[in-house]
């Protein structure tokens, strides 16, 4: 996959610079296209339900302390 982005509230993607845009359509898509509707602050609540470094389901995990990291 060369590019994605959203037009027009759509997933697309181009395999390479000169080619046509076309709709993405895989399961990836579908929970992209979908968060894209949701206001800044809903998705906000929603990501805060995941940690924010490593993406696990519990928004508590200690991968982030583990790491070192303040």
């Amino acid at each position: 996959m060369y590019e994605e982005q959203f037009i027009q509230g759509l997933l697309w993607y181009r395999t390479r610079p000169d080619s046509d845009w076309q709709v993405k359509t895989d399961s990836t898509a579908v929970i992209a296209n979908n968060l894209y509707q949701l206001s800044d602050t809903e998705r906000k609540d929603l990501f805060n339900l995941f940690c924010k470094h490593c993406g696990s389901k519990d928004p508590n995990c200690q991968c982030h302390n583990d790491e070192g990291i303040a």
